[in-house]
């Protein structure tokens, strides 16, 4: 019988003649920390416990004997028990003890290979979530500067599709692009974080990322910043305009508080700027 870990409790699978009811019997016996085998003998290495009662509603159904070895421990713990019962007063020798252990180690890489595909599983449904599925177009590259992977919101922003995996990044875009592409990619190689403005036709990309660990290349996010980029255009424009006028001009807040003046109001009142 195969008895995994769950919670604080051993959950068996039946097999061979074993019946539900033996396997239901052997999950209700309690644990403790330091004693994880439920047989009615001890023996060296791995596989030891004190000597303990067998339980008599297994005498009951016919069980005589019952020997286990562990299957290993995974990152939480044990992961479970490998357990032959027996109809007859069994002691195993030494070499049956080892096969046993054999086997359990078996089954315990079996198990282990199971939750790490499990996790896998769970990592990638994370993945998904966080990257598949934003609507930040988001691209990885490889430390060569080569696109590895990229989101369906960064093809949809760039035009380009998956066909385009494993080329330099600076390829596929115009020459004009290159400088602005290859300063990101400097700091890449540099394994240090940077942030880039990238024209893509007539609107401004930011470009915002970092290294991966390892040198695995670099995670890089791209975001629309035309409507910001023009802002702060018309913004420094109209700073300039009112700094060049004649007429003086004062912006306050909703309590009365300077918050700009131009340099023709301050020579008509004769303060300073910082005044």
């Amino acid at each position: 019988i195969v008895r995994l870990v769950q919670g604080q409790r051993l959950q068996g699978i039946p097999s061979g003649s074993v019946g539900q009811e033996v396997v239901d019997l052997l999950d209700s016996l309690p644990l403790s920390p330091s004693q994880w085998i439920d047989s009615r003998g001890s023996f060296p290495g791995e596989c030891t416990a004190e000597l303990q009662p067998f339980p008599p509603d297994l005498l009951r159904r016919g069980m005589r004997s019952c020997w286990s070895a562990p299957l290993g421990h995974g990152p939480h713990g044990l992961l479970g028990v490998y357990t032959l019962l027996f109809a007859e007063d069994r002691h195993l020798n030494l070499a049956e003890r080892r096969r046993l252990e054999r086997a359990a180690r078996l089954l315990g890489l079996a198990v282990e290979r199971h939750h790490l595909q499990r996790e896998l599983r769970r990592s990638e449904e994370h993945f998904r979530h966080l990257v598949v599925d934003s609507q930040v177009a988001i691209c990885r590259l490889d430390g060569g500067g080569r696109l590895v992977y990229a989101n369906p919101a960064w093809l949809h922003m760039t035009g380009l599709s998956e066909d385009c995996y494993g080329r330099p990044l600076v390829e596929l875009f115009a020459p004009q692009q290159g400088p602005s592409l290859e300063t990101l990619l400097n700091f890449r190689r540099q394994n240090q974080d940077c942030s880039v403005e990238l024209a893509l036709g007539e609107r401004t990309i930011l470009i915002t990322g970092g290294p991966l660990d390892e040198g695995k290349g670099s995670l890089e996010s791209w975001v629309d910043v035309t409507q910001e980029t023009r802002l702060r255009f018309l913004y420094s424009r109209l700073a300039a305009a009112l700094e060049q006028s004649s007429e003086g001009v004062l912006i306050v807040d909703s309590s009365g508080q300077i918050e700009y003046c131009n340099a023709a109001l301050t020579r008509a009142l004769g303060f300073s700027t910082e005044e």
